[in-house]
């Protein structure tokens, strides 16, 4: 039994470089688009909405509707897992961090523009790709 559970760690841990690093992608892709001012997924602007009318970051109001959403869910008896957890809170994280280290730079002009919305699509897939692939 001690091995099994040893392994199930193990397992774990050979996982969160993959997730945390998908996760920072995400956050990435997210603020990317962001900065393209060409428009956002549905969350995004959920997201943008919430911090136009309230004193929380992007990073916060992401957070925030990640958590409503899982409360939701673990209400319907969908009890959340690690991933869930990390995605929602990491992924806010991250977010904040990459806005205020000023990571990603907002473009002067249209091609700026489409060039970024261009690298967050491929951002958010590679993120997914490696936040899916932890299981």
């Amino acid at each position: 039994m001690n091995d099994a559970v040893s392994d199930i760690w193990l397992e774990l841990l050979r996982k969160i470089p993959s997730l945390l690093f998908g996760l920072f992608l995400f956050a990435a892709g997210v603020v990317v688009n962001f900065h393209s001012g060409l428009g956002m997924a549905p969350w995004g602007v959920l997201n943008v909405g919430i911090v136009h009318h309230t004193p929380l970051s992007l990073g916060q109001a992401s957070q925030l509707v990640g958590l409503v959403v899982l409360l939701i869910g673990w209400a319907l008896g969908f009890a959340p897992g690690l991933g869930t957890l990390s995605n929602m809170y990491f992924i806010g994280l991250f977010i904040d961090l990459i806005i205020s280290w000023k990571l990603i730079p907002i473009p002067a002009d249209t091609m700026g523009q489409v060039v970024l919305l261009f690298l967050s699509v491929g951002l958010i897939g590679i993120a997914s790709y490696l936040y899916l692939r932890g299981g």
